[in-house]
């Protein structure tokens, strides 16, 4: 596809989703770089390739964001955890589980 306006390249929805299926994984600098290689020397809209890679960037830091936040998630659990079953009253340490 050609953007009227320019009248270059743009990466069309389904190339940026081929793309991105490709670099999902990958560090943001390798991504960026996967993303360079790709369009180099094809004509593309540098305004539009940016902003796939911003996009890209913004994927990766939250997937980053949300596995901090799971294991910070984890963590609480644990000592929320840990707590309650430090403040159970003992079974049999007064030799009547009924507590009567």
């Amino acid at each position: 596809m050609q953007d009227p306006k320019t009248g270059k390249r743009i990466l069309d929805p389904v190339e940026r989703a081929k793309l991105g299926l490709q670099v999902i994984a990958m560090s943001p600098d390798d991504a960026t770089a996967a993303i360079d290689r790709y369009v180099d020397g094809k004509g593309y809209d540098e305004e539009g390739v940016a902003f796939f890679k911003d996009q890209v960037v913004i994927q990766a830091r939250i997937r980053d964001e949300g596995a901090k936040l799971l294991d910070t998630s984890g963590q609480i659990l644990r000592l929320v955890a840990g707590a309650f079953v430090a403040r159970m009253p003992k079974s049999g340490s007064n030799g009547d589980a009924s507590g009567a």
